[in-house]
């Protein structure tokens, strides 16, 4: 906060409130008249939780529509009470609201069920380079870490965009001042009403009728301003986060002369809604408020005071958004105390040294502060494109709030106290000499990972065709206090007249992986290693360059070194591939009878392995193939002549075919037969044969199996079900390991179960009836006969004829398994 001056506009009402046993004042009063109406912010009996803690967005909406719904229901009865409001401010986010009203209102609002609470809206006050060397922000830039991607929102006297160190910043603007005639309060919003949106909307008055409303563009250019490239004095000057960008929101309030009065609770509680709205848009680093007052010489005192309820949940959202909340702890020279909002637990509270680390005399301290930043003599923007100097905790405030966003983008994944806990444990420590305290005046560069870079172990490389380049990448880690993480990913790109993917294969990533990270000051040679695999080819030309360039990823701390670029050589080799066929199986045995049919088809694999790589094989490869065995070709088999390999370019790898095989179905005893494959005569210069496995053998047994699925049960029965039989349909319905349960509609429409257990002699079935039910209940005795008389011959003469079908003659099975979906038949000899 800035050491400008102070105004205390509420005295009128302290007389009042006092009456109504209500408020108690806060403010030394001035006049003896009270006021005709009071700006109050109302508590309302709606339940509430940082939005951030509930789960999920129905949640967030079921919150808001319990609030808005109770701060309905207070307006509604006002209003019926003939109670004029002004001046209405309805939270969304949480369960208060801001509002005017006169006595008779106060009185209204203490009577109210919905009302929980009642407090004064109090005013609040600005508390008013060589620093960022200070604070070592220089060398936080270096390493890449500058605020980019980040979002500072400054809640102040409003922002001078237009000032070339500002104007490229701008995402958002938004004002929300108040107009009090009992206060003598207008409002400092361009368009003259209490609110305003979108463009322009937070430049500030005129510095030349209100000189203190300068204050929020000196703290903008303090947290995020750029000058670079605007020419002159700009060039020079920059932020502590200069990449960041900004989010202007003016909450202060003029008086009628057009200077500064300060600014109402109510209005920067629709500030800080505000930001909250806008984090998804946005990667909102953290809200600046230099601003105060008020003394506390406890967190618990300043959280349990009359505006720390609804301070405390609005920041809360924030906070649960991990967006930080940075406010100054006053200039009153305090040595055990400070003002509000920077005393309560979730706002993170600054106070101000000179740039020796010398704790300024103005500065308000105390044992629950969280950190120090440099705020004497800071220069920084003022409208018009100008600078200026000031002193105050309102200059170290926004230090503090543009370091969060560096901090934020070198650990994105924080919350709000990691962040906080990682600037006081690296910070310098210092005492205030005034009282003995020690707190930490942040140092950026020094909260961050240790700069590092990456570099090539050697400009040049070579490596012969058909064989892996390997190249080391060397790591190098600079002075800081904090391990580089890991792991961390880089880019690699690849130029050169050598092919990707033709000449060579590469990763376009390379991770670099230590347990616990790279320390400080360290040199790591071969951190990571580059492999790529050099292809053969054909090309004529013996050598072939391959330029390799390194692209560090965006957002990491790494740099470039060098050398960064590898020009690698490839000794062309020229090695013609070559390829040996083999069957993979020597063996196989199969059965004369195939499960569904009677025929059994099956497939003999054959394998080519091709070496040395590129030039391919060239042209379709095939082998021919002679049959040899007890079996004979077209009665106990069919076969291919020869096999052939799909495609007609073969690269160094393995490639399979197939020799499709037939096992004939032969009436009457066979006995065992076998059936020998051998490779002969592949009609190409370059592939061999069978060098470790030339030849296969099938044996062929008499035995096999048979299945048959419910619906081909249902189709075979169906097919024997005549006119005079009484069954009209059965559905089957397997039972894995006991039988069938059988659903049987009769003609006369009658539907019953029936249990049925099967089992095989010799290659006689016999059907076996058990429970039958009709409508859940035993069935009548018609059913039963019916049953009796004709489903176990459906069911018989259903499987004879399907296995009939299936081996094209009466053969001798046996039920080897009923599963779940089929039953399985065994063959006999």
């Amino acid at each position: 906060m800035t050491k400008f001056h102070q105004r205390y506009l509420w005295g009128a009402v302290a007389f009042l409130f006092l009456c109504l046993a209500l408020i108690p004042a806060q403010i030394t009063a001035q006049t003896p008249t009270p006021p005709q109406t009071f700006r109050v912010i109302v508590g309302v009996n709606a339940p509430f939780r940082a939005e951030g803690e509930l789960a999920g967005g129905n949640a967030i909406l079921f919150q808001r529509a319990a609030i808005a719904n109770r701060q309905r229901l207070i307006t509604t009865a006002l209003r019926n009470s003939n109670i004029s409001l002004a001046s209405l401010r309805q939270f969304q986010t949480i369960p208060y609201m801001a509002l005017e009203v006169d006595a008779a209102g106060l009185l209204a609002l203490q009577l109210n069920s919905n009302v929980t609470s009642i407090v004064e809206d109090q005013i609040r006050y600005i508390s008013t380079s060589s620093a960022n060397t200070v604070v070592n922000a220089p060398a936080a830039w270096s390493a890449g870490y500058d605020g980019t991607g980040y979002v500072v929102a400054i809640l102040d006297t409003g922002v001078d965009f237009n000032h070339p160190s500002l104007f490229s910043k701008r995402l958002a603007e938004a004002c929300f001042s108040s107009n009090y005639a009992p206060q003598g309060a207008i409002s400092a919003c361009p368009n003259g009403q209490e609110t305003q949106y979108g463009y322009g909307s937070a430049m500030p008055p005129s510095s030349l009728t209100c000189p203190d409303c300068a204050h929020g563009t000196h703290v903008a250019g303090i947290a995020a301003g750029n000058g670079s490239g605007q020419g002159a004095s700009h060039n020079t000057f920059r932020g502590v986060a200069p990449g960041a960008s900004l989010i202007g929101v003016n909450v202060f309030t003029l008086d009628t002369s057009g200077d500064l009065v300060g600014s109402y609770d109510s209005d920067q509680i629709a500030g800080l809604e505000y930001v909250y709205s806008l984090r998804g848009s946005y990667n909102i680093a953290s809200v600046n408020l230099s601003l105060g007052g008020g003394q506390y010489f406890s967190e618990a005192d300043c959280n349990n005071s009359d505006s720390g309820g609804y301070y405390r949940a609005a920041v809360n959202n924030l906070v649960a958004a991990r967006i930080a909340v940075v406010a100054a702890s006053g200039n009153e020279s305090r040595t055990s105390s400070m003002g509000a909002p920077a005393c309560l637990t979730n706002v993170v509270s600054v106070g101000a040294t000179d740039d020796s680390n010398v704790v300024a005399g103005f500065s308000n301290s105390a044992s629950f502060l969280d950190l120090l930043a440099p705020g004497v003599g800071i220069v920084s923007t003022v409208p018009d494109g100008f600078y200026a100097s000031s002193s105050g905790t309102s200059m170290a405030t926004p230090y503090v709030a543009g370091t969060w966003a560096i901090m934020r983008q070198a650990y994105p994944n924080d919350s709000v106290n990691s962040i906080l806990t990682r600037l006081q444990t690296y910070g310098l420590l210092v005492t205030d000499n005034r009282n003995g305290i020690q707190k930490r005046r942040i140092n950026v560069a020094n909260s961050l990972p240790a700069p590092a870079s990456i570099a090539f172990s050697t400009a040049t490389s070579s490596q012969s065709e058909g064989q892996v380049l390997s190249i080391p990448i060397n790591l190098t880690v600079g002075a800081g206090a904090i391990n580089v993480s890991s792991p961390f990913t880089i880019n690699l790109t690849y130029t050169g007249n050598a092919t990707r993917n033709v000449d060579y294969t590469a990763p376009n990533t390379i991770t670099f992986t230590r347990s616990g990270g790279w320390s400080p000051n360290t040199v790591y040679p071969a951190a990571a290693t580059l492999q790529i695999t050099i292809l053969n080819d054909d090309v004529i030309d013996p050598l072939e360059n391959i330029t390799i360039t390194l692209v560090v990823n965006g957002g990491t701390p790494i740099t470039l070194g060098s050398p960064i670029i590898n020009v690698a050589t490839i000794f062309n080799t020229n090695i013609q591939a070559t390829g040996v066929i083999n069957f993979i199986n020597p063996s196989a045995t199969v059965g004369e009878y195939g499960e569904y049919g009677q025929t059994n088809p099956i497939l003999i694999p054959v394998q080519m392995n091709v070496i040395n790589g590129k030039p391919n094989i060239l042209g379709t490869v095939s082998a021919n193939i002679t049959y040899g065995g007890s079996a004979v070709l077209n009665t106990d088999y069919t076969a291919p002549t020869s096999v052939t390999f799909t495609g007609t370019d073969f690269g160094q790898g393995t490639h399979t075919a197939y020799v499709p095989i037939t096992i004939l179905s032969r009436a009457g005893i066979q006995g065992a037969r076998t059936l020998t494959l051998t490779l002969q005569e592949p009609p190409h210069a370059f592939v061999d044969l069978g060098v470790t496995q030339p030849n296969a053998t099938i044996n062929i047994i008499e035995g096999g199996q048979i299945r048959m699925t419910e619906n081909e049960l249902r189709s075979e029965i169906m097919e024997l079900v005549q006119s005079d039989h009484l069954i009209n349909s059965v559905l089957p319905d397997f039972i894995t390991g006991t039988g069938i349960t059988m659903v049987v509609v009769l003609d006369d429409g009658t539907v019953g179960t029936v249990s049925i257990t099967m089992n095989s002699q010799n290659g006689a079935h016999r059907v076996i009836l058990g429970a039958m039910l009709v409508n859940g209940v035993p069935a009548p005795t018609s059913f039963v006969d019916t049953i009796n008389a004709e489903l176990p011959e459906l069911v018989i003469a259903g499987m004879n004829n399907f296995m009939t079908r299936r081996t094209g003659e009466a053969q001798r099975l046996e039920i080897m398994q009923i599963g779940d979906s089929d039953i399985t038949f065994s063959y006999l000899p």
